[in-house]
C-alpha cells in the first residue's frame, strides 16, 4: 500500500507541475530550441535517432548502410500491482529495460526484409511471472519479439518470418499488446504468448493470413519432451472498419503451470508426467471500428486439453478521445473447462477489468487498470474467494 501512495503522490505532483509551473517540466511542452540542452535523455535520444554524423556523412560506411530505413528505440517501464484475496493484500512491481529496433533492408530493387529486435530486461519484485523466471524476485532477459521477415519471396502475397514472434492465433495476432497492461486470450487460452519457429505470411486481395510451425517452448528454445505448435490466423485486412478473422492451433506445449492445472480435474493423475500440454483450439475473433473512436473486440475460442472440453470467449471495448490521446477501455473474460463427472464436472470462472492509458506524446504512456474476479465455479462446488487486483504502470520511450 505505501508504494501505490508513492506511485500516486509521484504521479499527482508530475501532472499538477505540467498545468502550473512557469518552466514546463516534459521536454513535449518545450519548442524545438528549448529541448536542445533537456539534459542526458535528449543526448541519447539525438544519438538513437541521427548516429554518429560524422561515420553517417560518408554513405558507403557500414553505419550509414544500417541507419537507413532504421528505427530504434530504448524502452523503460514500471510497473506496480496490489493484489487483494480473502481479506489479503500485498505489493508487487516489475521493471523492464529493452531496446525496440525496427529495421528494413533495401538494395536497388526495393526493401527484401524487415528485423524487429526487443530484447527486454525483466525484473520481477514479490511478482508471480511466467514459468521461465525461477521465482518470484527473479529477472531474465525476455525476447518479445525476435524475427526477421523476407518480404520479396513472392511480392506481398508470401513472406518467410524466421525467429521469435507472437504464436499467429486470434486477436493478439492483428493488434499485439506487448508492453501494455492489456492482453488477450494467449496466455491462459493457449499457454504461450510469442514462440520460436517460422511462418508464412502475406497479403491476399481481400485477406491477410499467417501459418507457422513453432517449438512450444515460449521466450526459450529447447526440445526437451519435443514440444512443438502448429497455428494460424486467416482474417480480412486489418485496415477494414469490421474485420473477422478465423484460426487454429495445435500442438503440444512447454507450460508446467498450465498441466499442473489440468491434473486438478482427474481423480487419478499417474498417466501424466512430464511438463507439456496437449492442446487443440479454433478460434473466431471480430473487430468493428466505428465512426466515433469506438472499438468492439470480440474472440471465442473451443478446443482440447488433452481430452478435455475447452470454451473460452474475451469481450472488449474501447472507448478514445479525438486526438486518441486517452483511451478507456473494459474487457471481460469467460473460461470454462470440463472436469471427470465424478469431479463436478464444469469448472468456469468470469473476470471483468477496466483501464485507461494516456500518451501525451510518442515518448510517455501511463496506464492503469483494475481486474476483479466476478464468478467462479470450482470443482465439487467447493467454495471460491474471488480476487481483485489494482496495477499500474509508467513507460518512457526514447
Amino acid at each position: 500500500m505505501r508504494r501505490f501512495a508513492l506511485l500516486l503522490l509521484i504521479t499527482i505532483f508530475v501532472y499538477d507541475s505540467t498545468l502550473v509551473a512557469e518552466d514546463k517540466l516534459f521536454p513535449w511542452n518545450k519548442s524545438p530550441s528549448e529541448q536542445i540542452d533537456s539534459g542526458l535523455l535528449k543526448q541519447i535520444d539525438n544519438w538513437l535517432t541521427y548516429g554518429d554524423p560524422d561515420r553517417l556523412a560518408n554513405h558507403d560506411s557500414t553505419a550509414s548502410r544500417f541507419r537507413n530505413n532504421l528505427r530504434m528505440t530504448v524502452d523503460l517501464a514500471g510497473r506496480g500491482i496490489i493484489p487483494h484475496k480473502g481479506g489479503n493484500s500485498g505489493s508487487g512491481s516489475v521493471a523492464f529495460i529493452g531496446l525496440d529496433i525496427h529495421k528494413v533492408f533495401s538494395d536497388d530493387n526495393g526493401d527484401f526484409a524487415t528485423l524487429i529486435a526487443q530484447p527486454y530486461l525483466t525484473k520481477l519484485n514479490s511478482v508471480k511471472g511466467p514459468h521461465f523466471f525461477e521465482g518470484d524476485n527473479d529477472w531474465e532477459v525476455v525476447n518479445r519479439i525476435m524475427n526477421v521477415n523476407f518480404t520479396r519471396v513472392f511480392d506481398e502475397r508470401m513472406n518467410i518470418k524466421v525467429g521469435h514472434f507472437e504464436v499467429p492465433y486470434g486477436l493478439e495476432q492483428p493488434l499485439n499488446t506487448n508492453g501494455t497492461l492489456r492482453d488477450m486470450t494467449h496466455p491462459r487460452n493457449l499457454g504461450v504468448k510469442a514462440d520460436w519457429g517460422v511462418t508464412l505470411n502475406g497479403t491476399l486481395t481481400d485477406y491477410e493470413y499467417e501459418v507457422g510451425v513453432s517449438r512450444g517452448t515460449g521466450n526459450e528454445f529447447f526440445d526437451s519432451e519435443d514440444p512443438y505448435v502448429m497455428a494460424g490466423r486467416f482474417g480480412t485486412k486489418h485496415v477494414e472498419n469490421f474485420i473477422v478473422g478465423v484460426s487454429f492451433l495445435k500442438g503440444t506445449i512447454w507450460n508446467p503451470g498450465a498441466l499442473n492445472a489440468y491434473k486438478r480435474g482427474l481423480v487419478d493423475v499417474s498417466g501424466v508426467i512430464g511438463n507439456v500440454i496437449d492442446r487443440e483450439r479454433i478460434g473466431l475473433d471480430i473487430q468493428y471500428h466505428f465512426e466515433r473512436p469506438v472499438s468492439l473486440f470480440a474472440e471465442f475460442n473451443y478446443g482440447k486439453d488433452f481430452e478435455r472440453d475447452v470454451f473460452n470467449t474475451m469481450i472488449e471495448l474501447d472507448v478514445y478521445n479525438p486526438s486518441k490521446s486517452s483511451m478507456w477501455f473494459t474487457q471481460w473474460n469467460y473460461y470454462s473447462e470440463e472436469y471427470d463427472a465424478d469431479l463436478g464436472g464444469w469448472e468456469s470462472q468470469i473476470d471483468g477489468s477496466i483501464g485507461w492509458r494516456w500518451t501525451p506524446n510518442n515518448n510517455w504512456a501511463l496506464s492503469m487498470m483494475y481486474v476483479q474476479e466476478i464468478s467462479a465455479k470450482k470443482l465439487d462446488d467447493a467454495s471460491v474467494q474471488l480476487g481483485s487486483k489494482f496495477i499500474a504502470q509508467l513507460r518512457y520511450r526514447f
